[in-house]
């Protein structure tokens, strides 16, 4: 009876045998997706590539990873799909899987499959972008808020994976692409497109800039923090101003050319001011460096300066900033579904407060806070980028942001899994 069952016992063995063969060729036909779509997702962008270009790189990929072994016999070329906006491609790989022991049964000859896609988004190239590492709502839409970056990217770097990227109370984040190195919280908003969550966090396109040098304080304008009601006009001169630069009650201020180094002040432009100044650069700096607060349908025109250190970028505050002067500024508004700014000194737009900036705002350390109507976002034909440790817009805000803008950083892209 034993050697009668023993060639069944074998076949059963053999066939235990095959199936786990069949599992670790599965795995190891995954694992040559994956590379095939990353390496096929770099030709994303190039309106010169073909399909037998995809399908070339997909192969290529597929088994420069795997060394061409343990796969089955795979079915070239590779079946190649890009999406409609051509911002991801998928690659499905079908195989034959190797038999042994099973060759002796017919018919036994499983194929196997394996779907992988990929995602290009742009690398250092965000034109709104969230620094902080690790905060939850480091970008927070909320209260009817928008963000419409719809030529560039929309990025957070924390890794939180509760919302890094939190959008809420139909508020909206419109972008080229949109992205995030934690999770991404969506409650009764819109994003669009598709977020892609856990990428690698994008680097700070101004890391390396420096403060400005300090010079001897300047004296500001008579009307500079004026809480008279006439209407004033001011001409600001670059240069240290150690004190807080105020434009308020109607007034109308002018800033000339060049760099104003406001050392332990506040920039505060409020009450229907109105603000201009072309080639013009804003740094807050100091041992305790102060605060932005623009609001009550206060109006400003700025543009950057075109060379220089500071060519590009409109305001710096200062990186070093820490403690009760990075938080949001209890002044103004906050009224976002609830949502009240933290303790401490702020960055605000608010109470339809408006910028036209051509340019930068780099607040790596600042925690900016849009609301009341606020509104922020380029001139006609210009640029404009925000950068800041953390954003919230809320209370029928807006922030537009362009790819035009001069912020740095590389122009290609980085390719991450998303299936």
């Amino acid at each position: 009876m034993v050697a009668l069952a023993l060639p069944s016992l074998l076949l059963a063995a053999g066939f235990a045998v095959d199936v786990g063969f069949w599992y670790r060729e599965r795995a190891r036909l995954q694992l040559a997706a994956d590379a095939a779509a990353m390496g096929a997702a770099r030709l994303l962008g190039d309106s010169a590539a073909t399909l037998s270009d995809y399908q070339a790189v997909a192969k290529s990929e597929a088994l420069g990873a795997t060394g061409g072994q343990l796969i089955g016999a795979v079915n070239w070329p590779a079946t190649v799909a890009t999406s409609s906006d051509e911002t991801s491609v998928t690659v499905t790989l079908t195989s034959q899987a190797d038999r042994y022991f099973s060759r002796l049964v017919p018919g036994l000859a499983p194929v196997l499959h394996a779907v992988a896609t990929a995602t290009a988004i742009e690398d250092d190239n965000a034109c709104l972008l969230a620094l902080n590492p690790s905060a939850t709502k480091a970008l927070l839409v909320t209260g009817g808020g928008t963000v419409n970056a719809t030529n560039c990217g929309v990025f957070s770097n924390s890794s939180s994976a509760s919302g890094a990227l939190y959008v809420s109370g139909s508020g909206k984040v419109l972008g080229k692409t949109v992205g995030t190195s934690g999770g991404v919280t969506n409650s009764q908003g819109t994003i669009s497109p598709t977020p892609v969550s856990f990428a690698a966090p994008q680097s700070d396109p101004y890391a390396e800039l420096g403060a400005p040098p300090t010079g001897t304080c300047l004296t500001p304008p008579a009307c500079n923090n004026s809480y008279s009601f006439g209407g004033q006009s001011c001409i600001y001169s670059p240069g240290t101003y150690c004190t807080t630069i105020a434009v308020l009650n109607n007034e109308k201020a002018t800033f000339q050319p060049g760099i104003y180094n406001i050392q332990n002040g506040n920039l505060i432009f409020d009450g229907g001011s109105t603000i201009s100044g072309s080639g013009v650069a804003f740094y807050l700096g100091g041992s305790h460096p102060g605060y932005v607060g623009w609001q009550n349908n206060a109006k400003v025109a700025l543009s950057a300066p075109t060379s220089g250190p500071y060519a590009g970028i409109v305001l710096y505050k200062d990186r070093s900033a820490s403690g009760t002067n990075s938080g949001l500024n209890a002044y103004g508004g906050g009224n976002c579904n609830g949502i009240v700014p933290p303790s401490g000194i702020t960055d605000q737009i608010a109470g339809s407060a408006s910028g036209t900036l051509n340019g930068a705002v780099y607040m790596p350390s600042g925690n900016l806070w849009v609301d009341n109507a606020g509104s922020i976002g380029p001139p006609s034909g210009g640029g404009f980028s925000l950068i800041a440790s953390t954003m919230t817009i809320c209370g029928s805000a807006n922030v537009t942001t362009t790819a035009t803008a001069p912020s740095g950083g590389s122009t290609g892209a980085q390719v991450v899994l998303t299936q």
